[in-house]
């Protein structure tokens, strides 16, 4: 149910954001550009800074994640986020450095080094995510990705630090951008709108909120590719509005990657805790409930020492014993036998070790007032694996039984005393007309016919009529 609810919640919430960035973006794309700030404006390089250090925080999140995950289907797709957010960690950190106004880094900070650095981290972070979007993994250990993810990084900072030249114009400042950044930002649109679409595939597929989350992102992402193939100037509105939505994709892969592994193992905890205090309340009731018994578990060591892993609290019948007492010391219950009944248990326990075969002993056990009590004592042997050997079983007061058996005898005894004193032929019959009692009047006039119907008994009519 939990689950159910965290997907739907994800569905809703991606759906809600996707509407409002489309409309968002619709309303800017129809209006005449608007530049919010001056170029060079500290305000506006304070921003900016401040929001591609969020997306760095993310993707170094994001490969922590990757790199300690605990699930192993996740553990076995996490080169491909290590390697494609290394380098996106990298290069949006290199981005908010090399942006015009800002500082030279090796080499002079301008809008064009700053754009290429942007696309490099685009890219890998879209390769990053179409790799995880068709369960492409990559072989090896995580380390060598990671090496190689900075590797790749100091590639792209080398090339573009020292040989910006070789590579075709990205933004012209009197004419805007040029037709090869405009085709790389709607190439990148149209590859997160299809990873949008297989990662929203997935999460109606298998119920869970991981992919819509990343759906949302990659949807998200989509919109702000659009934005940063729309603009005239950096410090436009579409501009400002691209790394708005980068900032809020990148909040949508925080909750699918970070937040959800994050807190999804201590959810199955609390849950496996819940089910598990759950069954032992169930258990404790039907132990606490059967009616004249206890449940137990006994273990027998190497050495043939005995102590009770588990008893019931029903074992406060027994007088003044409580659990954590014969937990402690088994001989406060066995010691109330009788000694012969002792022995006779522990006997029954040797041999039903050494067969593995079912216990089941009937032992007596004195009263509170001096009384006599019986317990039978049924219980399966298993063989642990370090030679123990474990008794799950049950103990049941059979007291009134015992009782009713031996008045019964006392009545049947009683019954044949009068029946042998009569002067005259007397005996009785069971429901199914066998002859269960004869007297000695009878047996010396017929001969003893215990166990048979008036039909075998004699070939005399009246006897049969009888």
């Amino acid at each position: 149910m939990k689950d159910k609810d965290a997907s739907y919640q994800a569905r809703s919430i991606t759906i809600r954001l996707g509407l409002a960035a489309g409309v968002l973006l619709s309303v800017l794309l129809l209006s005449p550009p608007v530049r919010l700030f001056e170029r060079g404006e500290g305000l506006w390089l304070g921003l900016h800074l401040m929001l591609e250090v969020s997306a760095v925080v993310v993707a170094a999140l994001v490969v922590a994640v990757s790199w300690y995950s605990l699930e192993r289907a996740q553990r076995r797709q996490s080169n491909a986020l290590i390697f494609g957010f290394t380098v996106t960690a990298i290069c949006d950190l290199l981005h908010a450095l090399s942006y015009a106004g800002m500082p030279a880094l090796l080499s002079e900070s301008s809008t064009s080094k700053a754009i290429y650095f942007w696309l490099a981290a685009r890219i890998f972070e879209t390769l990053a995510l179409a790799l995880l979007a068709v369960n492409l993994r990559l072989p090896g250990a995580a380390w060598r990705w990671f090496v190689g993810a900075i590797g790749v990084s100091l590639g792209i900072f080398w090339v573009l630090t020292w040989h910006p030249g070789q590579l075709p114009a990205v933004y012209v400042p009197e004419y805007g951008l040029t037709t090869f950044k405009v085709f790389v930002e709607y190439a990148l649109c149209l590859a997160n709108l299809a990873i949008a679409v297989t990662f929203w595939g997935a999460g109606q597929r298998t119920g869970r909120s991981r992919g819509f989350w990343l759906a949302g992102a990659c949807f998200v992402m989509a919109l702000g590719e659009v934005a940063f193939a729309s603009y005239h100037a950096p410090e436009d509105s579409l501009n400002v509005l691209g790394h708005v939505f980068k900032v809020l994709a990148d909040w949508l892969i925080f909750r699918a990657v970070f937040a959800i592994n994050i807190r999804q193992p201590y959810d199955l905890v609390r849950r496996a805790e819940a089910s598990l205090r759950d069954r032992d309340v169930q258990l404790a009731a039907l132990a606490r409930n059967i009616p004249n018994g206890l449940l137990f578990q006994l273990e027998r060591d190497q050495q043939g020492q005995h102590r009770f892993v588990y008893v019931s609290d029903a074992v406060h019948r027994e007088g003044s014993l409580n659990m954590a007492d014969v937990l402690r010391d088994p001989m406060l219950l066995y010691g109330r036998l009788l000694p012969e009944d002792l022995a006779l248990l522990r006997a029954a326990e040797t041999a039903s070790a050494s067969s593995m075969s079912v216990l089941d002993v009937v032992v007596r056990m004195p009263g509170k007032q001096g009384e006599m009590r019986w317990l039978r004592i049924c219980s399966a042997p298993r063989r642990l694996e370090d030679g123990r050997v474990m008794w799950d079983g049950l103990v049941l007061d059979i007291t009134r039984e015992k009782r009713d058996e031996q008045a019964q005898r006392s009545h049947e005894a009683v019954l044949r005393t009068m029946v042998d004193n009569m002067p005259f032929e007397a005996w009785v019959r069971d429901e199914q007309e066998r002859l269960v009692l004869e007297n000695p009047a009878r047996v010396a006039h017929f001969g003893s016919q215990l166990g048979l119907v008036p039909a075998q008994c004699t070939d005399r009519p009246e006897e049969q009529a009888r």
